[in-house]
C-alpha cells in the first residue's frame, strides 16, 4: 500500500503542475500553524494539497505507517472546486487516495475498469485481496480474469510499476473459485 499511496501523491504534485498550481515558492510556515481542517483558515485549497496532504502521505508511506482510515479529500475537493472544469483529474486522484485509505482494493479498481476496456478479450474481471494469517497481512491485490482469447504481452504495459497486482487467468483452482465469490469489478458487454 505505501508504493501505491507514494504513486498517487505523485500524480497529484503532477496534476497540480500541469494545471499551474503547484508553487515553487515555500510557504510561511506560521501559515500552518492553527489552519484548520484543510487548511481553510489560512490556506488556499491547492496549498492545502501541496503543503500538507502531499508532503503527509509521502511521510507515512515512508515510514511504513497506515493513512488513516478514514479520508474526505475528495468531498471537500468537490465542494472547493465546484464549477472549476480543470479541476476533475485531480478530484478523481482525491477520490484514489480517499479509496485507498478505506479499501486499497478499492484503489485499483477503476484503474482495472479502464484497462479491461482496452482488453477485447477480457469477459470478466475480479479483484480479490487475501489474508495471509502468517504475516497478518493482506497479501497484494490479485486480479482474475476471464478470457475469451489469450492476452497480448504488452497487455500490462499501461499499468503502473508502483501499483503491485498479481494477473491471473480464471480457471478451477481455489483462488479461482474465492474469486468468484465477490462480484465481478468488469464484465464486458457482448460485442
Amino acid at each position: 500500500m505505501n508504493l501505491r499511496a507514494t504513486a498517487i501523491a505523485d500524480r497529484i504534485e503532477a496534476e497540480l503542475r500541469r494545471l499551474g498550481r503547484w508553487s515553487a515558492d515555500p510557504i510561511d510556515q506560521a501559515r500552518l500553524v492553527d489552519m484548520g481542517a484543510f487548511g481553510c483558515n489560512t490556506l488556499a485549497a491547492e496549498e492545502w494539497l501541496q503543503h500538507v496532504l502531499v508532503p503527509r502521505i509521502r511521510t507515512l508511506a515512508a515510514a511504513g505507517d497506515p493513512l488513516p482510515s478514514a479520508s474526505e479529500t475528495a468531498v471537500w475537493a468537490t465542494r472547493e472546486f465546484d464549477g472549476d472544469g480543470d479541476a476533475a483529474a485531480l478530484i478523481d486522484l482525491l477520490r484514489e487516495i480517499d479509496a485507498l485509505a478505506e479499501d486499497p482494493v478499492l484503489a485499483i479498481v477503476a484503474r482495472v475498469i479502464e484497462l479491461c476496456r482496452t482488453l477485447p478479450m477480457v469477459r470478466s474481471a475480479y479483484v480479490v485481496q487475501l489474508y495471509a494469517p502468517h504475516t497478518g497481512q493482506l497479501t497484494t491485490p490479485a486480479l482474475g480474469l476471464e478470457l475469451a482469447a489469450a492476452l497480448p504481452p504488452d497487455a500490462f504495459a499501461s499499468w503502473p510499476a508502483t501499483t503491485p497486482l498479481v494477473v491471473f487467468g480464471l480457471g478451477d483452482d481455489a483462488i479461482s473459485r474465492l474469486a468468484r465469490l465477490t462480484p465481478p469489478v468488469y464484465v464486458a458487454l457482448d460485442r
